[in-house]
Parts: structure tokens; C-alpha cells; sequence
């Protein structure tokens, strides 16, 4: 004899293959916004890293002279090192 199904069973059917549903929906949408970022951030790094200019080692003790960073001598003593390649760039430590 067949029973016609309750309301328990009826509702399953509907409830069941929705939340299903609801589930690969909203993993859907968050490895989207997931993969988006990640891309989006790997391509601003890139563009950041390719517009970083580089700049010479006299360029920058004539810019830090130039603001007020170092003195006079200490300006002579670093163009001097450079030109005679006895010691690598070090910048003086501020306390």
C-alpha cells in the first residue's frame, strides 16, 4: 500500500537540494573574490616593482646632503669612498 508522504518528507526534498545548492553557491562566490584578490595584488606588486626606479649611490648621498641629512664632511667622506671603491655605501646610524 502506498502512503502519501508527510510534510517531513516534502519538505526534505525542497530544503535539502537547496541548502545543497546554497553551499556550492557561496564557496563559488568566495574562491571568485578569493582568486580576484590574488590577482589583483599580484599585479599591483608587479606593476610596483618594475616602476621602482633605482638610483646611484652618488644620487642618493647628494639627495640626503641636499635635505639636511648629512653634513658637509660626512657628504666629502662618503663621495670620496665611493670614488676610490674602498668601502661599500653605509648610511650613518641616527640616534
Amino acid at each position: 500500500m502506498y502512503e502519501e508522504p508527510g510534510i517531513l518528507e516534502q519538505v526534505m526534498w525542497v530544503v535539502l537540494p537547496a541548502s545543497v545548492m546554497g553551499v556550492f553557491i557561496g564557496l563559488s562566490v568566495f574562491a571568485g573574490m578569493y582568486f580576484g584578490v590574488s590577482i589583483a595584488l599580484k599585479r599591483w606588486a608587479a606593476r610596483a616593482y618594475e616602476s621602482s626606479e633605482t638610483r646611484s649611490a652618488p644620487e642618493i648621498i647628494r639627495e640626503r646632503y641636499a635635505r639636511g641629512e648629512i653634513s658637509r664632511r660626512e657628504y666629502e667622506q662618503l663621495r670620496e669612498d665611493l670614488e676610490a671603491g674602498s668601502q661599500p655605501l653605509t648610511q650613518p646610524r641616527r640616534a
